[in-house]
């Protein structure tokens, strides 16, 4: 379906992600890059843009294996954030209330509450907080 006709999605702004995506490639930010959008099983926007291969200048098709590295943080922040939506857990609730273990942690400090669970590093994206002032 063309994007102008996809209810509950804005052309203008799907656009924009095919600009994005080509600026990304022509500045040299990313070698090749794939994206797709679907909304109850149909497909909303679907662009790829650059190089599967730059050594041979072979362009994103869409049967392009990636290497897709450490995609944990972003698929447990997404269903992390369906479980919130839901009511299953508040941002603040401590960890230690579904995870018993994280109670008493022998390194951490924090805050242990869900809503440093999907950041990155060992501050658990702590405003201003280093690794040394956080761990014990």
């Amino acid at each position: 379906m063309p994007i102008d006709q996809f209810p509950g999605f804005d052309p203008q702004r799907l656009r924009r992600i095919s600009q994005w995506m080509e600026a990304h490639v022509r500045e040299g930010r990313l070698s090749g890059l794939a994206v797709q959008i679907t909304r109850r099983g149909e497909v909303a926007f679907s662009e790829r843009a650059g190089y599967a291969d730059t050594a041979v200048r072979q362009p994103v098709a869409p049967d392009t294996i990636w290497r897709i590295y450490s995609m944990t943080k972003p698929v447990n922040s997404l269903a992390l954030l369906m479980l919130y939506e839901e009511g299953a857990f508040q941002l603040d609730q401590p960890v230690a209330d579904f995870l018993p273990a994280f109670g008493a942690p022998r390194v951490w400090k924090g805050p242990g509450h869900a809503r440093y669970s999907p950041n990155h590093g060992p501050t658990g994206g702590a405003v201003g907080a280093t690794p040394r002032a956080i761990c014990r």
